[in-house]
């Protein structure tokens, strides 16, 4: 056969040829044969016996399959959601924590800048790096000429003037136009109402007709003022109108004389002048001049006028002592400058600073608690200022 070859039909014909089985036995037959068969009885009650025995412990088995099916997800579950929550909750505490850090290291940074960095009304020779120093008198909303100083970066030098070191008179000529005055809090005020040229160490301003700086004596003062706050390096300005003639201002009557030019050194005494958007600076009292700077000083003690006020805190006294090579400011009670408001403590040290720099004079303070603060170091004489109320060079 095994060398037959078998195929579906073939097999399907002897299946066909198989005769029926059949058994006509009852189910009632079948049955009681069965129960009178005695090795079915033995195997029978050994197998219920089995059975029974096996069955709880199949039963118990099953019920803990069941549970560990449904009771351990759930507690996996709750167990996740709380390590879940627990994480969350620390995660916030930590955010919370890290976040009150953060603001407190914050306050505390934007408090030391504050200390470290107050503003300061002056610019000394330690200031400049590769900037171009610009002066100029801006005029205030009171009317009267305020001396600013700007820091303009060498970019702006190299672009205009090329390798040429420009004068005040260039610096003018370029950038007054540009400057943004009213942005800054100021008056529009320049440039002037005229054209600038030079004769040697003479500036030669010549005037439009409509010009109205002689309106009155107090503009024509301002005028002057801002002249002389703004041209450090020529001796003198010849005003002159269209026909290159000395100019007549309407408040003096006759021709005009040149203005004396002093790179700074007014012989003024500093006050502090407040705008209407609250901005302080450091200003003459209208122009005042004094014989000397110690005659400067004591009138600083007092407020002149509802214009300007005294930068010397009520309380504080001071004897003025000159001497030929600085003149010393010494304190009459041991001054604590940290007891001060931090603006009112600078005014007080740069008044007095561009007071003694309009004579050309170093100051040395003594008797004050701090022999460093905010840069200053009071075991010396203190730098000339080279500037005063500096400003962000804002241009249009």
């Amino acid at each position: 056969m095994s060398e037959k070859k078998w195929d579906d039909s073939e097999i399907e014909k002897l299946l066909q040829q198989v005769p029926d089985i059949k058994d006509n036995r009852s189910k009632e037959d079948i049955l009681l044969r069965l129960q009178s068969d005695d090795r079915l009885k033995m195997n029978s009650n050994n197998i219920n016996k089995k059975v029974v025995k096996w069955l709880p412990a199949f039963v118990a088995v099953a019920a803990l399959f069941i549970l560990s099916i449904i009771v351990i997800p759930v507690f996996q579950n709750e167990e996740q959601e709380m390590a879940v929550t627990e994480k969350a909750k620390l995660d916030t505490a930590n955010m919370d924590m890290n976040k009150d850090r953060s603001i407190s290291n914050e306050t505390n940074r934007a408090t030391s800048v504050e200390d470290d960095n107050l503003s300061h009304y002056a610019i000394y020779p330690s200031d400049l790096t590769n900037e171009t120093l610009w002066h100029i008198g801006l005029v205030g909303d009171a009317g009267m000429s305020v001396p600013v100083t700007f820091l303009i970066p060498e970019a702006h030098i190299k672009h205009d003037f090329g390798n040429r070191k420009p004068t005040t008179v260039d610096l003018y000529n370029i950038y007054a136009n540009r400057l943004d005055e009213e942005a800054l809090g100021f008056v529009d005020y320049h440039p002037y109402r005229g054209t600038f040229s030079t004769n040697g160490q003479t500036i030669i301003q010549q005037l439009l007709p409509n010009h109205a700086y002689d309106r009155s004596s107090s503009s024509l003062d301002t005028f002057k003022q801002s002249i002389l706050d703004t041209f450090y390096d020529f001796d003198e300005v010849l005003f002159e109108n269209n026909k290159q003639q000395r100019i007549e201002f309407n408040q003096v009557g006759k021709p005009s004389q040149p203005l004396k030019l002093t790179n700074g050194k007014n012989q003024q005494g500093y006050y502090k002048f407040k705008q209407s958007n609250s901005d302080e600076y450091l200003a003459s009292n209208f122009g005042e001049k004094f014989e000397t700077l110690a005659i400067a000083l004591e009138k600083m003690k007092e407020t002149p006028n509802d214009v300007y006020t005294t930068v010397i805190p009520e309380g504080v006294d001071f004897e003025v002592l000159p001497s030929k090579e600085y003149t010393t400011i010494q304190f009459t009670h041991s001054l604590d400058l940290e007891s001060l408001n931090g603006a009112e403590a600078m005014q007080l040290i740069e008044g007095i600073l561009l007071t003694a720099a309009s004579f050309n004079t170093q100051i040395k303070f003594e008797n004050t608690v701090q022999t460093e603060w905010n840069g200053f170091d009071f075991t010396s004489k203190l730098p000339i200022p080279i500037g005063a109320n500096p400003l962000p060079f804002i241009l249009r």
